[in-house]
């Protein structure tokens, strides 16, 4: 969020997926003449500081950029290369370049509409999702080496230390990536990953598929997090410390 931009200036602030990546930091306070709207595809929409005028969410969409076609769509309101192309971007990392279930024929209906008015597929997946940092994939690998899997839950679990992202010279954004790839490991019923998060906050990260008949979301709530069935996360107080057995949070 740029400094200079003064959100008191604004009658409607709109928050799109953003309950868990930081939304309450960014607008502490709402003014008396201020509307806040929240839009996710996540079932579970709760701030603790400020109480949203409106809040959309419906599990059954991809992507909240689904959810904006959508309402683009309905109102005929004319979207740019530009645009669809910031559209594209969302379903894709949200659908995880078509690769997760909630890849639905009607997502790639939306995919093929947001190309014909100028969007590049092959653009985005290979300046985003193709072009990574060396310090990213050094961040990755030790997470992977860290990573077990526990037969009883069927849980693969790793971490990344603050100390990990200072030496590494990584960020939050390379933490997301882990989840997704050891949720891949066959035999594994989900991925978490705890990350550090700033003093003494500790960030959990939950992945499944739908193959994986497994909730995440249910995990989550029990530590007052939220997301939605297959990607889920959560906040907790703390820090990793390690002791004779491994890893823990205290």
């Amino acid at each position: 969020m740029p400094e200079n931009i003064n959100l008191k200036k604004f009658d409607l602030i709109i928050g799109c997926d953003a309950v868990e990546r930081g939304f309450e930091k960014v607008v502490a306070e709402k003014e008396k003449n201020q509307k806040i709207i929240l839009l996710d595809h996540h079932t579970t929409l709760r701030m603790k500081k400020i109480k949203p005028d409106i809040a959309i969410s419906d599990e059954r969409y991809s992507s909240v950029c689904e959810i904006l076609f959508d309402f683009f769509d309905f109102h005929r309101v004319e979207t740019s290369r530009k645009i669809a192309e910031y559209l594209l971007l969302g379903v894709l990392g949200d659908t995880g370049i078509f690769q997760h279930a909630n890849t639905t024929p009607k997502v790639m209906e939306i995919a093929a509409n947001l190309m014909r008015k100028g969007a590049s597929l092959s653009k985005i997946i290979r300046l985003v999702f193709k072009n990574k940092r060396l310090e990213t994939l050094k961040l990755w690998g030790r997470a992977m080496e860290r990573a077990e899997i526990n037969p009883k839950t069927g849980a693969i679990v790793s971490y990344v230390t603050k100390q990990d992202l200072e030496d590494l010279r990584g960020d939050a954004e390379d933490i997301s990536g882990v989840a997704e790839i050891l949720n891949t490991v066959s035999g594994t019923k989900f991925s978490l990953v705890l990350s550090e998060r700033g003093e003494n906050r500790v960030k959990g990260s939950l992945r499944s598929e739908e193959y994986k008949d497994t909730d995440v979301s249910e995990i989550a709530r029990l530590l007052r997090g939220g997301g939605h069935r297959l990607s889920s996360g959560f906040e907790i107080k703390g820090k990793l410390v390690k002791d004779g057995k491994g890893w823990k949070v205290e």
